[in-house]
Order: structure tokens, then sequence, then C-alpha cells
């Protein structure tokens, strides 16, 4: 069952989705091979948002979704440091998704979420973030994490964009986002899935933030508490609480996790 309520009538008022969903226990045994691409001679194609993204998540055949795997060379402060990414589809809006520290960009493969966004009509791209095992740059403060964001975002053709970031990636995305000008038009959305670093910025920054805004709160994630309190002051914000998940929810419950993304896309590309 999923609730929304939208405070004002307002669209991206804040709001919250409620999802009732199976135990996380019966997820432990979670077969995520089952969803790995089978490659085929010509990726999924779109020349614009497809009618798919306002259809269910279930009943789609992944079997004309590849994946493709490569490295790119980011120049920071790392020479000719090496990243891996993960990419699928193609369309006029794209996706990045970044990772938290117990994941690399192969969960998103894993999760289905790659294929999912292909088939909804977006290009969708995850990259391996900079952490202990596989640290592509040396970050010393937030004009680093700065300098990598805007060498990947160039690097990779990224426009139209949403930025998904869980945990460890938020150390990335928020300085990112904050140093944007408001009238923007690069990142057109951000998914905020427990990120780290939200207490860098102030009240007002969050305030300030134009724009819109997909929270991700689960409910037995008590550390994330203080983070969300600050991200539910961002205008544009609505929040996807997970009921009964831990700080992982999107891996938890990945099922109803796609279903509150592709909602919110689909009302952020008929916005722009």
């Amino acid at each position: 069952m999923i609730l929304l309520a939208a405070a004002g009538g307002m669209l991206f008022g804040l709001g919250f989705i409620f999802l009732n969903y199976r135990s996380i226990t019966e997820y432990e045994d979670y077969d995520f091979t089952a969803l790995k691409s089978i490659p085929i001679e010509n990726d999924f194609k779109s020349n614009s948002i497809s009618e798919a993204s306002a259809a269910s998540t279930s009943n789609l055949n992944f079997k004309d979704v590849r994946i493709q795997t490569y490295t790119i060379s980011l120049f920071t402060s790392a020479k000719n440091a090496k990243v891996t990414v993960r990419e699928a589809g193609h369309g006029s809006y794209h996706i990045l998704l970044l990772h938290g520290h117990k994941y690399s960009s192969q969960i998103w493969q894993k999760l289905g979420t790659l294929q999912y966004l292909s088939k909804w009509g977006y290009r969708a791209v995850a990259v391996d973030m900079p952490k202990r095992e596989n640290r592509t740059t040396t970050m010393d403060d937030d004009q680093e994490a700065i300098r990598w964001m805007g060498s990947l975002i160039k690097n990779l053709r990224l426009s139209n964009l949403v930025i998904i970031s869980p945990c460890l990636s938020g150390d990335f995305a928020l300085p990112y986002i904050f140093q944007l000008p408001k009238n923007q038009k690069l990142v057109r959305a951000f998914v905020a899935i427990a990120p780290n670093g939200t207490e860098r910025f102030a009240n007002d920054d969050y305030r300030q933030l134009t724009i819109p805004t997909l929270i991700v709160h689960a409910e037995h994630d008590s550390v994330f508490q203080p983070a969300y309190e600050l991200l539910i002051q961002i205008p544009n914000s609505e929040v996807l609480f997970m009921i009964g998940a831990g700080h992982n929810s999107y891996v938890d419950a990945p099922v109803f996790f796609h279903d509150g993304l592709r909602k919110f896309l689909h009302n952020v590309s008929r916005l722009a």
C-alpha cells in the first residue's frame, strides 16, 4: 500500500510515501543474480521519456537490456585515476547512480535498477566511488569532491541529470549540488538515500535549494534522523518512507524502492 500526502496541493511539496512490504529477513536469501542482464545486439532505445515510466515495475522483461561495463580516466588530484562505469539505456534524461560504502556500482545491476531505468526510457550510469578499496582520488575537502564530480559528469557527457546518492556518496554529491547556481539546468533532481555529509551545510542552504528532491527515509535508520531533519527543509522535497527497513533500505526492499523512484522520476520529467 502506498500513500502519498502532499502539502498545499503542490506536486513537489513535502510529501510522504508509506510502504508496507515483507520483512527484511525475507530478503536475506534474495537471488540478485537473477536480475543480471542478457546482452543483445542493440540497447533499448528511447527518444523521450517512455510511457513505461508511468507503468508498474512488475512484468518488465529485462532480456533486451544490455549493460555496458567500461573504465574512464578522471584527472583530479590523483593522476589518471580509473573509474569503473556500468551503463544502460538511452534517453534525454540521465540518471547518475552513486553507491554506499558496502557496495560498488555493481549493486545497481544486481538490484535491477539499471535495467528498470533503461526500460523506463532513461540513460542510467552507475560508477564506482572512491573509497578504501578503490580510492581514485585523495579526498581532502569539499572542493576536491566538487572537482571529482565535475570531472565525472563532463567525462560521461551527462545532462538533464538526476543524482542518486546513498550513504558514503553524499560526501561527493552534496558539495557538488550546493555549489551549483540556482538557475542551473544540469541537475534536474536529487535522490537522497541517507547520505553522508549533511551536517556540513547550514539550514539556510537546504531551504534555498531549488532542486526537486526525493528523501528515502528508512524506519529503522536512527543514525540518519539528524540528516533527515535537515533534508526535509528542502522546499521541493518529498519523502519515501520505508517501513521496517534499515540503513540500506533500497537493498532491503528493492521492489518498493524502484516503484517510489519510478513515480518520482516520472513527475520530474513531466514538469521539465
